[in-house]
């Protein structure tokens, strides 16, 4: 009796191992999920090949994560990947995945570009013409034009529905590229890069909370001069909003004026517009620039604090923080305001 259960515990032995060994195979020679013939696949610049895999595993379009990378450790698989955009076969190994994205698509006849954290569209349009991927003109018409997700509310008192939407990154586009696919590509590495921050912080956050979270993103990329009082800045806009209190930033004056300076003065506070949080009690219209990951973080996990006014010190390189009016008028005559 003895000798059968070990005989039947081997024979399962070898059906698991024989069953798992075939998984395995399955999910390396056919890594990719999806119906469609091409999977994009897209390479940032800096990005390593686990990034592009975490990045292929949030977007759903990769079969067994954990087990591709066993197979990268077993097999000792170097990552010295190349940025691009990829149109990869759905049915490819893994193998000669990683070997494609390693030979790049130099060929394909792309322009790199970067489109700088804090950019509005504007600025961003500008960008796209300079590198002549096409006209500016041509790019705010699909802009305005783009059928934007539901997260995104529509109003016809934003400079446009879609501002703060376009991720600042670095891209490789196509020569060919039409500014509608130009758009698109900016609004989905938007969504990769706000499930990122999702995982990243444990945080689900509800489609009717995604636009007031980029609108506080975007002033706080805008303020901020550096990643670390991020959350800090974060939490005084959280308080004031809480407070009822007017944002008075400046940053939105300049947005609502058009142009940029480098002091905004009393008669710029009085702009009349839907984005001058001086003069109204709430968030602006709208976003004010695309804000980039570290912006977006700091949005939704604020730091916990009582502060209420902040000053910049050019000498120290970042903010004074106070919730005390009076220590605030202080430190603003001995800051020379």
């Amino acid at each position: 009796m003895r000798k059968k259960v070990v005989i039947a515990a081997i024979f399962i032995l070898i059906l698991l191992l024989s069953g798992g060994y075939l998984y395995y195979n399955s999910v390396i020679n056919h890594p990719l999920k999806g119906k469609e013939e091409k999977t994009q696949v897209v390479v940032n610049k800096g990005d390593t090949l686990y990034n592009v895999l975490n990045r292929l595993d949030t977007q759903g379009k990769i079969k067994n994560i954990s087990m591709i990378k066993i197979h990268i450790k077993l097999n000792s698989i170097s990552g010295n990947i190349k940025p691009g955009d990829y149109e990869i076969n759905s049915d490819i190994s893994f193998d000669n995945l990683v070997n494609e994205i390693k030979k790049g698509n130099e060929a394909d006849n792309s322009i790199k570009i970067t489109i700088p954290e804090g950019f509005d569209i504007d600025k961003i349009s500008a960008k796209i013409e300079e590198a002549g991927l096409c006209k500016k003109d041509d790019f705010i018409k699909a802009v305005k034009e783009y059928k934007h997700p539901n997260y995104i509310k529509f109003s016809n008192e934003k400079r446009y529905n879609i501002e703060g939407f376009l991720f600042p990154d670095t891209y490789s586009i196509k020569k060919d590229a039409k500014p509608d696919e130009i758009v698109d590509k900016m609004v989905k590495r938007f969504e990769e890069v706000l499930k990122e921050c999702e995982k990243e912080l444990n945080i689900s956050l509800q489609e009717n909370k995604v636009e007031e979270t980029i609108n506080i993103s975007a002033m706080i990329e805008k303020e901020a001069r550096n990643k670390e009082e991020m959350p800090t800045i974060a939490s005084v806009i959280n308080n004031r909003i809480d407070k009822k209190m007017p944002l008075q930033i400046d940053a939105t004056v300049l947005y609502a004026l058009g142009k940029h300076k480098e002091v905004v003065t009393y008669k710029d506070l009085e702009v009349v517009s839907p984005y001058n949080t001086y003069k109204i009690p709430s968030l602006p219209a709208g976003p004010i620039a695309s804000p980039g990951k570290e912006a977006i973080k700091a949005a939704m996990a604020p730091a916990k604090t009582d502060y209420l006014y902040y000053l910049y010190d050019s000498k120290k390189g970042s903010h004074f923080f106070t919730n005390n009016y009076n220590e605030f008028l202080k430190k603003k005559k001995e800051l020379g305001y």
